[in-house]
């Protein structure tokens, strides 16, 4: 409460004379803002259970920073230092749970803070070290690809396939790319889940051009992307129509139904067609170019990825059907919170 007391009069100060103009306020909202943090932050045992649920949101803010912390790092920590920075929490908390019952709730909290963004640096670096994606060293001008496509995507008469890669000429076997991304020109014959042979020209996924820029190459190696490049005329359609796996199956599977699903939307005969097939399933295959300016124009492009609005239509679907199935369990419903199940699954669906 001193701290607070400090802060406050110092920012409240008023200064006169002659010569003082009075500057911005931004920085007394602050102040104010800060001062009243720290004063909710000082009664901890007196908060509500809303006031505690507005506190938690702070733990899923600190694994963000500790991704962002362990990606900006300019070398790549050794396992023992991640390993060393996860003992350091418990270490404090033993040495809190020594005070007083009244003055462990602040300290408790800041610890989980800084546990939790701890935890995100370690997850970030096991994701880093686990993932096994293959990147061509690299660009190979003339290389016959074999393999399924994954996905297809694209506009103006142009396709982009990601195809799964069952064989390359060219490329020895230590640096065959799992995926690679090819462009060509629409073909109505090729499709998710189809067998192709195509005659392309490959290269590593590009790094950033000037430092801060978009990390391309950071991205596709998170998504086991090892090349990118386009193809000399046009995929053949192979013999080949079955999947390497049953994951691949599946996922083969339902990017057809996508796929299958937008174009469907797309026939329909009005003006938003495209888009509506755009927004529900993220294939931007059918748009004009006309509504393509439009919301490049209005700042509005990005709602088309397959991010934040997808996950949250996905997320609310699945809240609500599992909402109504745990209610219909008579014995589930009696003595368990069925919101809180359904969120759960909701978010391990979506997270899947």
């Amino acid at each position: 409460n001193r701290v607070v007391t400090v802060i406050k009069r110092l920012f409240q100060r008023k200064r006169t004379g002659p010569g003082y103009q009075p500057v911005s306020t931004v920085p007394g909202e602050f102040a104010s803002f800060l001062v009243s943090e720290l004063s909710k932050l000082s009664q901890l045992r007196q908060e509500s259970n809303q006031q505690y649920f507005q506190r938690m949101l702070w733990v899923p803010l600190a694994l963000a920073f500790g991704c962002a912390a362990y990606f900006s790092l300019p070398s790549e920590p050794k396992v023992l230092t991640l390993l060393s920075l996860l003992l350091l929490p418990a270490g404090a908390l033993l040495f809190v749970k020594r005070l007083k019952a009244e003055m462990r709730a602040l300290p408790e909290f800041l610890i989980l803070l800084i546990f939790t963004l701890i935890l995100g640096m370690c997850y970030s670096a096991f994701r880093s070290h686990t993932m096994a994606t293959n990147t061509i060293p690299a660009p190979v001008e003339r290389v016959m690809i074999e393999g399924w496509i994954q996905e297809a995507s694209g506009s103006n008469g142009r396709e982009r396939f990601t195809i799964r890669v069952q064989a390359a000429d060219g490329i020895s076997n230590e640096h065959m790319p799992d995926i690679v991304r090819l462009s060509q020109r629409a073909n109505p014959d090729l499709y998710p889940g189809r067998f192709v042979r195509c005659f392309a020209s490959i290269r590593p996924p590009p790094e950033p051009i000037l430092r801060g820029d978009y990390n391309f190459a950071r991205n596709a190696y998170f998504d086991g992307l090892g090349g990118v490049g386009f193809v000399f005329g046009s995929c053949e359609p192979g013999r080949n129509f079955r999947a390497a796996s049953v994951k691949d199956g599946l996922l083969e599977g339902v990017n057809a139904s996508r796929r299958a699903l937008a174009e469907s939307i797309a026939t329909i005969d009005s003006r938003g067609s495209g888009l509506t097939a755009a927004l529900l399933t993220g294939d931007r295959s059918f748009l004009s170019e006309g509504d393509q300016s439009n919301l490049r124009q209005s700042g509005l492009a990005h709602l088309l990825a397959i991010s934040g609005i997808h996950l949250g239509l996905a997320a609310g679907v699945f809240y609500f059907a599992l909402y109504r199935i745990f209610s219909l369990i008579r014995p589930l419903a009696l003595r368990l919170p069925v919101q809180k199940l359904a969120a759960i699954g909701a978010l391990i669906a979506v997270t899947a």
